[in-house]
């Protein structure tokens, strides 16, 4: 057993227990979760180091802390015994199921494989940007361009996932690196545009025979996680982080994306909104084709930033022909007018099993879009201005950083902690490490 499964088994152990702790620990619940908190940031934080680890001697001593953190984090539950017996249960359960499940090495979303350091991830996709004039060139983001199509295209890609990478980053090479080394970088290393009638046949896309289901909330190789990116993203750029999320929340279903037209660029703000707003009827086209025919799933569904806007007018459009039930709907930095936001939020949290915002009082992207745009934005919301009932809030403004700036998004360990918790899970915020109820409700708040 390798010393990844080890880490990635405790930590999962560690959430699937979390809703039943307060009524096991007896004593100063405010000091365990504290203590336990700062045990998994230990273990995040060695993860990070070996990572980086830039020779054998930093890799050994990054190991060597990783190794205590694993093992000083159950010493935590010990002066409880009932919490300690069901961890140790839970951590037996999940290295049993990495060994039933993933067999000889393999780990990650359905479809991946294994190869010498590295996993290669299958990643589905539909987009209606137009084809590059060269598959597979690089320029203009790689296999399609930031030109909007008048069709939807579709394929599926493989991505590298390294070994020896820190959760959340996306390294890939410079410029003037030639060749591929999946080894090292996240890159996509190939795969194959598909007409719809492939698309929906390609075998990995077979529901599963998983076995008997496990708890009804938590996600299995059934599932399917729908990553919808935002503003300043390339084709290529949306492929590798539709892989990395799905790998780096351990979402052992099929990872999906879909990607819209954008520019990949900077200035191009007010082209990319233009195409978002264009780009809603071909994702209603894409849900209603997913929804029909990839049988009894539970479709779960992200979306970042500008991508909300496509995400959200396609819910409502969705919603007025036939009442699809998703899974989890979560969107991140909102980047859609606050007051549409709330009209629309009625119809699309009925369409999924839990809606949740993550929202930042600090992101500056958001306010630039504000300033741009005239209108509040939803992914700004501050309690006092709770964008829906419907909706779990997550203030994020204690997380470093702008949810919104695409060299961040998705790195933080606690939001893919929080987005595992949530999605893979299935746990409300009251049940999740590191949140605090806010002072309105549903409202929710990441502790300093």
């Amino acid at each position: 057993m390798s010393d990844p499964e080890k880490e990635q088994t405790l930590t999962t152990a560690v959430a699937r227990l979390w809703p039943e702790l307060p009524a096991l620990v007896t004593g100063d619940w405010e000091a365990f979760e504290s203590a336990v908190l700062d045990g998994l940031r230990r273990i995040s934080a060695a993860e990070a180091d070996l990572a980086d680890a830039v020779d054998d001697e930093a890799a050994d001593l990054a190991q060597a802390d990783l190794d205590d953190a694993v093992r000083d984090l159950p010493k935590v539950f010990k002066p409880y015994p009932e919490a300690a017996r069901r961890l140790n249960r839970l951590w037996t359960e999940a290295l049993t199921d990495t060994r039933d499940t993933r067999g000889t090495e393999t780990t990650g979303p359905a479809g991946s494989v294994r190869n010498h350091r590295y996993l290669e991830v299958p990643v589905f996709y539909a987009t209606d940007r137009r084809p590059a004039p060269v598959a597979g060139d690089r320029d203009g983001g790689g296999y399609y361009t930031g030109e909007a199509a008048d069709e939807l295209s579709f394929g599926v890609l493989r991505v590298s996932i390294p070994d020896r990478r820190r959760r959340g980053r996306l390294p890939k090479p410079r410029l003037w690196h030639l060749g591929f080394n999946p080894r090292r970088f996240v890159e996509v290393i190939g795969g194959d545009p598909l007409d719809e009638t492939a698309f929906f046949a390609d075998p990995r896309l077979a529901l599963p025979d998983a076995g008997p289901p496990g708890p009804a909330d938590v996600a299995d190789q059934r599932d399917v996680l729908l990553f919808v990116h935002g503003y300043n993203v390339t084709f290529t750029d949306a492929v590798r982080r539709a892989a990395q999320l799905a790998y780096d929340i351990n979402f052992l279903g099929i990872p999906m994306l879909y990607s819209w037209p954008s520019k990949g660029m900077t200035p191009g703000y007010v082209a990319d909104r233009e195409n978002a707003y264009a780009s809603v009827d071909h994702l209603v086209t894409f849900l209603e084709s997913v929804i029909a025919r990839l049988g009894p799933r539970r479709i779960h569904v992200i979306a970042h930033s500008m991508g909300n806007h496509v995400l959200v007018e396609a819910l409502q459009l969705l919603g007025r022909t036939q009442n699809p039930r998703l899974g989890h709907v979560v969107m991140v930095a909102p980047d859609v007018s606050e007051q549409m936001f709330k009209r629309r939020a009625a119809v699309f949290a009925a369409l999924a099993a839990r809606c949740t915002v993550y929202a930042s009082a600090r992101d500056r992207a958001l306010q630039l879009s504000e300033w741009l745009s005239g209108n509040l934005r939803a992914g700004q919301t501050t309690p006092q201005a709770t964008p829906a009932a419907t909706v779990d809030t997550i203030d994020a403004s204690n997380i470093p950083g702008d949810l919104l700036n695409h060299s961040t998004f998705a790195q933080n360990q606690r939001f893919l902690d929080d987005i595992e918790s949530l999605v893979r899970l299935g746990h409300p915020p009251e049940k999740r490490p590191g949140l605090r109820r806010g002072p309105a409700s549903p409202y929710w708040v990441f502790e300093a």
